[in-house]
């Protein structure tokens, strides 16, 4: 579950991207309704905290996992995160045009601590990711949901074709 501080939410509905890609890419949200939002009430959490390099970070309580675009893969960023440090993560960003682009940003930091915070999680009906302060993220409990599917750098899906 994100924290308080963690608070803003877009849902995509493309797929990830490598590096190499990152910046030509162009992304479409879509919008679906909340089912309901797993929360957790106020209490002393330990807090895994997650710096890249353009600045932004994201607090977690226990995990979430986020596309490692080194691993081409969804990662679960626990409190052994440390290891993923180096790696390049999906953001999301706008370009000088205002248009919606990815960008690939590098994990420079973990810290985990003890706060006294509260944390929620929304569940939408038909989407398991979701954007927090721009990084693709996936909450904990879809841990089976995850990886499902080999992501192919070179393939294109015409989006406008796929059926709900």
């Amino acid at each position: 579950m994100w924290t308080k501080d963690s608070a803003e939410i877009i849902i995509i509905k493309t797929n990830a991207i490598t590096p190499e890609t990152a910046e030509r890419s162009r992304i479409s949200f879509d919008v679906a309704p909340i089912l309901f939002i797993d929360s957790d009430p106020v209490s002393s959490y330990e807090i895994i905290k997650l710096t890249f390099s353009d600045g932004t970070f994201v607090k977690v309580i226990d995990e979430h996992a986020f596309f490692d675009m080194t691993l081409n893969k969804y990662v679960f960023l626990r409190d052994d995160a440390e290891q993923y440090i180096g790696h390049t993560f999906n953001k999301q960003t706008v370009d000088e045009n205002g248009e919606n682009i990815w960008t690939a940003v590098t994990l420079t930091d973990v810290t985990v601590y003890t706060e006294t915070t509260t944390a929620w999680s929304p569940v939408t009906y038909g989407h398991l990711c979701y954007y927090v302060n721009g990084m693709l993220s996936m909450p904990g409990a879809t841990e089976g949901f995850i990886n499902i599917f080999e992501v192919d750098p070179s393939t294109k899906r015409d989006l406008t074709k796929s059926r709900r």
